[in-house]
């Protein structure tokens, strides 16, 4: 048989035997061939099938591969070709050994599953471990069993994504001893709105243009899948697999990360990512790898008809999940656990359409730089694209911890604030220019730096304690002799105190002095900006005091790892091994504890600017002069006085009665006498009083 095709292009093919004798049926399949036999391959797409059939072409086969399919298929076009075939497919796919999401868990019957993705089931709202109970059991039992060898389908809500992608944000975490969150025992205390492990930025909720900066927003953890386009892909047939196990196994049992990030009808936990109504930095993603033979081969109805190709699944899937295997939008570089970069590689693949991704794009907002979790300019431009620019909550609160933008391990700062230096967990430098300002990176290699009051001079030690210099932010770096783990200076850079290596202390007037060593012994010191007060914490974390040069070492009562003074000596604070903060007004003052949890901190010299560094790194920022919040006390006095440890309070009325309390706890006694002025010592051992008539 010769013949044309549409395009023109000739086709030769072996003209099936002549009848002699009609209505007799005789079995034959058109092509080069052997259909009735067919072939096995492992997955079942239109490129897989396209593919084998172009290995199993004879060389001496006049036609190429679409053609061999079009003459099984019995079809026309190419694109009937790839109908077809993906028709075969998904038939196969239908012979797969399914389960259902309530054969993991009766409950969890469609209804429950569509309340579950909007964060409104009893698995959601419960706070605790999953560990041993019965839906847990379940969960782990399904995941280690079939959840691998079977295909799990979906319910409604989940089953017309048609972005090829779900997500699931998670806002809180409800299970303690996982090492994932910050959920801990006992949990009545500790894990009433413990937040998960934060690895994304919500930027913004669609429906109403709500801006959330990243310095105001809870901790958020997104994770979601996607698949290709070909319904027969291994990604495709088993999303729900996926789902199931990036939601019900990896997050909520693994880790008990539960509820939407927005308290919100309109925002669902999961979702198909069109529907999250929600706009994030980025996500983490799994991807399915999975094994299942498929034959395909041309079988025969009864009198010729319903003769048909078919594919007939074996008895062998094997699932796997992996994380995401994908490539960075940005540059190009291989990317792991990433869903913007997974979505990428399947658009480079053809396996999704260009509109696909530029749509699921919208939605993680920082899909450029998949290693920034947080993001906050990507956050603001893709708000501007579609609102305008976003109005911004104040940058900060006096008296209360603000996160500023950033991941730093040690941070200085200036005399008012207006400079800035920190370094990373890699040692790279950083500078803004106050609050206002952006971090800039600086050349370099610091584990540890200290800027002038005045910001006109920047010292630091690298990490084989190398000393460095700079002349502010417009100088260049040179170093200095001798070797140091630790330097603070004053705020013209005059006074210069370091800690060596072994904890031995020195000292030099500026750059251009020569190191002298200070009798003593400590791992940190800080130096007021007047050069007059040094304040220092031992290898035992005990805290010493010294009148700058010519004074000797005094021990105060506490307990630090790291301590600072402010320019003029009158505020000192600290943090603890635990992470507390505690201030008190310079030597003579009292430890009192400041809310929130710090691992190192700095202070203007008059105390209203303090930055900090909390225990994940983040960069924290505090306005506002330390003080205590005043209780009122009974009674009514004219003047009063207390010992140093508070724990003698005495007082005079209107009329000049006497009366003592023993600290806040107590309560008035009248002392016989009278005065109209009184003062007690420290040690409230010592009490005198002025009468009327002096």
């Amino acid at each position: 048989i010769w013949g044309v095709d549409d395009d023109n292009r000739v086709y030769y093919s072996m003209a099936p035997p002549i009848l002699s004798q009609s209505p007799t049926h005789v079995d034959y399949t058109p092509g080069c061939i052997n259909w009735e036999i067919g072939f096995e391959l492992i997955g079942c797409t239109v490129e897989s099938v396209k593919a084998k059939v172009e290995s199993l072409l004879p060389d001496d086969c006049p036609h190429d591969t679409m053609m061999e399919l079009r003459q099984i298929l019995d079809v026309s076009s190419d694109a009937e070709v790839k109908e077809g075939v993906e028709n075969v497919c998904i038939g196969g796919w239908n012979g797969v050994d399914s389960t259902l999401f309530k054969d993991i868990d009766a409950r969890f019957e469609t209804s429950f599953m569509m309340k579950y993705i909007n964060g409104d089931t009893f698995l959601n709202d419960q706070t605790g471990t999953f560990q041993g109970t019965e839906e847990g059991e379940n969960i782990k039992s399904f995941r280690h069993g079939k959840a691998k060898n079977t295909l799990l389908e979906g319910f409604d809500s989940l089953e017309g994504c048609e972005l090829n992608s779900m997500m699931c944000c998670f806002g809180r975490d409800r299970q303690p001893n996982d090492n994932n969150g910050n959920c801990a025992d006992p949990i009545e205390q500790n894990c009433v709105d413990a937040d998960p492990a934060d690895n994304s930025n919500l930027c913004y909720t669609t429906f109403d243009g709500k801006f959330y900066a990243d310095r105001t927003e809870d901790e958020i953890h997104c994770h979601g899948l996607a698949w290709a386009n070909d319904a027969g892909d291994f990604t495709n047939q088993l999303k729900f697999n996926n789902f199931f196990f990036v939601s019900f196994f990896d997050h909520m049992y693994q880790r008990g990360y539960v509820e939407n990030v927005v308290d919100m009808d309109e925002v669902p936990m999961c979702s198909c990512m069109e529907d999250m109504n929600i706009r994030v930095s980025r996500s983490d993603c799994t991807q399915i790898d999975a094994s299942l033979t498929f034959s395909l081969r041309y079988v025969f109805g009864e009198g010729g008809n319903d003769d048909e190709l078919v594919a007939i699944p074996g008895n062998d899937l094997e699932i796997q999940f992996n994380s995401c295997q994908g490539i960075n939008p940005g540059n190009g570089n291989a990317q792991n656990n990433d869903l913007a970069s997974y979505v990428y590689r399947l658009n480079q693949e053809d396996k999704i359409s260009d509109l696909t991704q530029t749509e699921i794009f919208k939605t993680l907002v920082g899909y450029a730089n998949p290693n920034d979790n947080h993001n906050e300019a990507a956050c603001i431009d893709a708000y501007e694209a579609e609102f305008g620019l976003p109005t911004l909550p104040p940058i900060v609160e006096d008296g209360q911890w603000n996160e500023v933008g950033g991941h730093l391990k040690h941070v200085s700062i200036s005399k008012y604030g207006e400079h800035i230096w920190g370094v990373d967990t890699d040692d790279n430098i950083f500078y803004r220019n106050g609050l206002e300002g952006d971090w800039m990176s600086i050349p370099g290699s610091l584990k540890q730096v200290s800027v002038s009051g005045d910001g006109d001079h920047v010292w630091g030690v690298d990490s084989v304690d190398d000393i460095f210099y700079r002349n502010g932010i417009g100088g260049s770096w040179t170093q200095i002799n001798g070797k140091l783990k630790q330097v603070s200076l004053s705020e013209d850079g005059a006074h210069v105190w370091g800690i060596t290596p072994t904890d031995s202390i020195l000292y030099r007037n500026g750059v251009s002095g020569e190191w002298t060593q200070i009798e003593g012994s400590l791992k940190q010191v800080s130096v007021s900006g007047d050069g007059g007060h040094v304040w220092g914490v031992n290898s035992v974390n005990e805290i010493y005091y010294r009148l700058g040069t010519e004074g000797d070492w005094i021990r105060i009562g506490g307990g630090l790892t790291w301590v600072v003074v402010s320019g003029d000596g009158t505020h000192v604070t600290g943090v603890t091994v635990h992470d507390q903060i505690f201030h008190r007004s310079g030597v003579l003052g009292e430890w009192i504890q400041i809310h929130g949890s710090l691992k190192q901190i700095s202070v203007s010299e008059d105390g209203t600017h303090l930055w900090g560094i909390g225990p994940d790194n983040k960069v924290y920022y505090r306005a506002g002069a330390v003080e205590l919040e005043l209780g009122q006390i009974d009674g009514s006095m004219k003047y009063v006085e207390t010992s140093g440890n508070g724990e003698h309070v005495w007082g005079v009325d209107s009329k000049d009665d006497i009366f003592y309390r023993n600290g806040v706890d107590g309560s008035w006694s009248q002392i016989d006498g009278k005065l109209k002025q009184i003062t007690v010592s420290r040690d409230g051992e010592h009490v005198w009083g002025v009468q009327s008539n002096d």
